[in-house]
């Protein structure tokens, strides 16, 4: 596959990914299907991630590059719990998770280190 098909898909699971975080954290009640498209988003991110990896020939040891897959582990692994275990922490994990992505995409787009 292409470098392109799966930069689409990377970013349609972005899409997914935060669009879906923002319903979980943002409102009362516990929507299963919301839970899966989260999911589902998060686990194609971290496989067309994998594959532009490959295709491009980045090196795995970057620092940018383990800071994002650190940053969406984080997020992969949190959200679902927040939601459901402590929904009293959703407002603030909600801000502390958009701050957490565009880390991600600075990360990204400026490769500091």
């Amino acid at each position: 596959m292409s470098v392109s098909f799966y930069l689409f898909i990377h970013i349609t699971a972005l899409v997914g990914m935060v669009s879906s975080l923002s319903y979980l954290l943002l409102t009362e009640k516990n929507n299963k299907k919301c839970q899966m498209i989260f999911g589902s988003s998060a686990l194609l991110m971290l496989i067309s991630g994998f594959g532009q990896i490959a295709k491009l020939g980045i090196n795995m040891h970057s620092g940018w590059l383990a800071g994002k897959i650190l940053i969406w582990l984080i997020l992969a692994a949190s959200i679902p719990m927040i939601s459901k275990r402590f929904p009293h922490l959703k407002g603030k994990w909600f801000n502390m998770s958009l701050s957490l992505v565009i880390l991600a995409v600075f990360l990204v787009v400026y490769k500091p280190f």
